[in-house]
């Protein structure tokens, strides 16, 4: 993910400070790089939990041989964010 599209989905989440005036909104997100940090840890979770399930599907007892070597792949591909 982008820092613009982490500030994007912080700004949606209602992070942040928002003053509004007037004629102009200021949105001011602090610490940016701890977003960036959360953003990674959050999506690395994701993929984990769906690289899990792709290996539970692949240790299910009526999986063909070929079957697993996919699902395998797929969860390796899913760890490494492809």
């Amino acid at each position: 993910m982008t820092r613009e599209e982490i500030t994007a989905l912080a700004r949606e989440a209602g992070l942040g400070e928002h003053t509004n005036y007037e004629y102009e909104q200021i949105w001011e997100l602090k610490n940016v790089e701890a977003l960036e940090r959360f953003a990674a840890l959050v999506i690395a979770a994701e993929r984990e939990r769906c690289a899990l399930v792709c290996e539970e599907m692949a240790n299910s007892r009526y999986q063909l041989k070929e079957s697993i070597e996919i699902m395998l792949a797929c969860a390796d591909a899913i760890r490494k964010g492809e």
